[in-house]
């Protein structure tokens, strides 16, 4: 695996950036796209599944977007169409040996359809920027996961990143589409032995792990707006920034004690930023917990509670924000 010494201040990394560095950093905010609605994974207590949600960034028109064809089929995992009219989702039936496949849908939950005809594990889609290209979870016959990639309309399905001796998750395309960040773990007797974050060159094939050589376990990266940093969760109860001028962390949340915080997202404009946090496992709808999704400013200051657990519907997983159509 190839390691590059990296800085955004060498001209070949301010390209594959998008190029924020000098006065560039400066610019407008005026010119980032409005905020649309959030969407989520949630456990639907009615049905004992987990389904997709949607909500505006203020915590209004709270409403489920799928509903389960079958008493143990589930949709999950969403995210955004970089233009805002669609969505990508995952679906499986849990009560049969069916592999979950890709799906998208609009942004209402109307007119669901499978991406292609994904046959194998296919989980947790994500578009480029320029919406040609898909980039998901699948699993090796070994059992390890990775990064698989094909074509929007599902073809040309391929293995994009593997390791040997560790699991691949959460891609994210930087706002240039130039680069995929991902978590790579390694588990080891009695739970996970390392986490970091890794940043993958669609041009040139190199990893750079943005987290190497310390101790704590980094996951679930998404990308600043601007291209020059990544949010990501740090152990169990932080979110930092990891600023990609000097691969420095500044932590921006610390979640409350006894929960654990997943998929920071920042708004499309980059006035806020959004994450879940939860107590236990929020993801098993057998299992009554409290999950939920906060907002706050892009520093972690004015944290506010959106949705929480109330009734049927529990935070779980997977947050994206939508830009408005």
């Amino acid at each position: 695996m190839r390691k590059a010494r990296w800085t955004i201040a060498a001209a070949s990394a301010a390209l594959a950036f998008g190029a924020v560095s000098g006065t560039a950093a400066q610019a407008d905010p005026a010119r980032y796209p409005t905020n649309g609605r959030l969407v989520f994974s949630a456990v639907d207590g009615d049905t004992g599944t987990v389904q997709i949600f949607s909500v505006t960034g203020r915590g209004k028109g709270l409403t489920q977007l799928t509903q389960p064809s079958g008493p143990d089929v589930w949709n999950e995992c969403p995210s955004w169409s970089p233009n805002g009219k669609r969505i990508l989702f995952d679906n499986a039936d849990r009560s049969e040996a069916t592999l979950p496949q890709l799906y998208r849908m609009r942004g209402n939950g109307s007119h669901a359809g499978l991406i292609g005809s994904t046959t194998r594990y296919a989980a947790c889609p994500v578009a480029s920027p320029s919406q040609n290209l898909i980039a998901y979870l699948t699993y090796a016959k070994s059992g390890n996961a990775q990064i698989g990639i094909m074509k929007s309309r599902g073809t040309g399905a391929r293995v994009l990143l593997k390791a040997k001796g560790a699991n691949l998750y959460g891609p994210s395309f930087s706002p240039n589409g130039r680069l995929l960040a991902y978590e790579r773990v390694v588990f080891g007797q009695g739970g996970i032995k390392s986490a970091d974050v890794y940043v993958y060159d669609m041009m040139t094939g190199s990893k750079t792990n943005l987290t190497s050589g310390r101790p704590a376990q980094f996951g679930s990266p998404s990308w600043d707006p601007r291209g020059d940093a990544i949010l990501a969760t740090r152990g169990a109860r932080n979110v930092v920034r990891i600023d990609l001028n000097d691969l420095t962390t500044k932590r921006v949340v610390k979640s409350p004690k006894n929960t654990w915080v997943t998929s920071p997202v920042y708004a499309p404009h980059r006035n806020k930023i959004a994450y879940i946090t939860c107590q236990g496992d929020c993801g098993d709808p057998d299992i009554t917990r409290i999950g939920t999704l906060w907002t706050a400013k892009p520093n972690g200051k004015k944290a506010r509670a959106i949705v929480a657990t109330e009734g049927a519907i529990q935070p779980a997983d997977k947050v994206s924000w939508g830009v408005r159509p």
